[in-house]
């Protein structure tokens, strides 16, 4: 076997750390291209970095990991996942040095736009089962829809149902209201490139939606997400992703019917390897 090191990143991994990161985004939403990653470690094989992670520090010195990848065996490199386990073997090691009663890890580098190990990287999921993680949160669902061909309703699905736009610190709030009462709201803000949002266009996403329990299945969450299209639409956005996650079902429930989203992956929130016997308090 080809021998591997561990090591701190540096200069010289940059451009294949951003190969690694921009091939794993690219195979969950299309366009995708990552700022960097913020790699801190490195399994390098024959002058390549094959596995790259990073590792959060907390204020007890501690910390977990933040986010792992490796590429998967193929035949011009068919030992890569040996890169990945060594390098998850080490930073796991470490952490358990530094007095973590259980290392915890998460699955994606910052901007991935969804959280957890996607479903397009077994190999990776793979990697954490090997070095002993388990998945213990819950599933992230993540949809998408195309802004200018969503399909809008011509009137309102309620006699009487009316619409408004408000600003908010973060996202324009779109609520449904019938007879004076807000029914449904919808949450939407567009995705800052600087953050990694994805190329070919302006992407938005849906930050809340909810429509309260009497007038659900009533067409509202269609509706306010049409209005919710116009405004984006207006503002240049080609592209709207919006998530469900633990608790969400209701959510989950109505992109899955929805004409308009399409599921892109279902990611696996939260994992962890032990837990390990804990120090005495």
């Amino acid at each position: 076997m080809t021998s591997i090191e561990i090591l701190p990143f540096g200069q010289s991994d940059r451009a294949h750390v951003a190969e690694l990161v921009d091939a794993h985004a690219e195979v969950v939403v299309p366009g995708l291209v990552l700022p960097g990653g913020g790699a801190t470690h490195v399994a390098r094989q024959r002058g390549r970095a094959t596995a790259a992670a990073r590792v959060v520090r907390d204020g007890a010195g501690a910390g977990r990991i933040g986010w792992f990848l490796v590429w998967p065996d193929e035949r011009s490199w068919p030992d890569a996942s040996a890169a990945g386990d060594a390098l998850l073997a080490a930073l796991a090691a470490a952490l358990e040095r530094a007095g973590a009663a259980e290392v915890r890890a998460d699955g994606a580098p910052p901007g991935l736009v969804v959280a957890g190990l996607p479903d397009q990287w077994p190999h990776v999921s793979a990697a954490y089962e090997r070095a002993g993680f388990v998945h213990a949160g819950g599933i992230e669902l993540l949809y998408a829809a195309d802004v200018r061909t969503f399909p809008r309703l011509r009137r309102p699905p309620v006699r009487d149902l009316r619409a408004r736009r408000d600003a908010g610190p973060e996202a324009v709030t779109i609520t449904a209201s019938l007879d004076g009462a807000v029914v449904g709201r919808l949450e939407a803000a567009l995705l800052d490139r600087s953050r990694g949002a994805p190329a070919g266009g302006r992407w938005a996403e849906v930050r809340r939606l909810e429509v309260a329990e009497p007038h659900r299945r009533r067409r509202i969450a269609t509706w306010l997400a049409g209005r919710a299209c116009d405004w984006l639409a207006a503002a240049g956005a080609g592209r709207l992703l919006a998530y469900a996650g633990p608790g969400q079902e209701g959510c989950a429930a109505f992109y899955a019917v929805s004409p308009g989203f399409v599921e892109l992956t279902r990611a696996r929130r939260g994992w962890v390897r032990g837990p390990l016997t804990a120090p005495p308090a």
